[in-house]
């Protein structure tokens, strides 16, 4: 294990400080959770993760990142209980018995950035799967627009989300997109 320990990267200690976090607050996050709570914290609030997210079936994703669930869970410091449904299952991870030696390998990473750990999971750790798809499709689409230094208002946001994720009601990402723009959240706001 120490062996092991000597590898852990900041990546493996933000998920386990994310958990932590949700924890800490009675939440219990999936794995599509985990990974859109990592892209907000890495795409907000400058997390400096080396994950490369890209849009997939339910927004940002990054197959290194579920890499870096299955290594966690493999070192003990977390793990995961599958729950099933109708329509199908869902992880939920917790803490496990290597959480605290893979949090102190990682220390001052950690500390420089536990504002930002506990801003999205307050911010955002409470939202279904569903809804933060569309906020980080929202985010997604923006910060795309911002590096291109292409000015949008935030109807052309909603509307080029609607494109990309069409089974998405236009209300609720209307809704979405109003209340990420009064956080100050979106960086490509041209026009209302």
């Amino acid at each position: 294990m120490a062996e092991q320990l000597s590898l852990i990267s900041k990546e493996l200690a933000a998920i386990v400080e994310l958990i932590d976090k949700a924890q800490q607050r009675d939440l219990s996050l999936g794995r599509t959770q985990v990974m859109k709570l990592l892209y907000l914290v890495q795409s907000l609030k400058q997390v400096p993760l080396s994950y490369r997210f890209t849009l997939y079936t339910y927004g940002p994703f990054d197959s290194e990142l579920l890499e870096d669930l299955g290594y966690a869970e493999s070192l003990g410091a977390i793990t995961s209980r599958v729950e099933f449904h109708a329509m199908g299952y869902q992880y939920f991870f917790s803490l496990g018995p290597a959480a605290a030696r893979v949090r102190q390998s990682a220390q001052q990473f950690l500390e420089q950035n536990a504002a930002a750990f506990d801003w999205v999971v307050s911010e955002f750790g409470r939202r279904t799967a569903s809804e933060l798809e569309t906020i980080t499709i929202l985010v997604y689409v923006d910060r795309g627009a911002a590096e291109r230094h292409e000015e949008l208002s935030q109807a052309e946001i909603v509307k080029k989300v609607l494109e990309i994720k069409p089974h998405v009601s236009r209300p609720k990402t209307e809704a979405e997109a109003q209340a990420l723009r009064q956080k100050g959240l979106l960086a490509a706001l041209g026009a209302a």
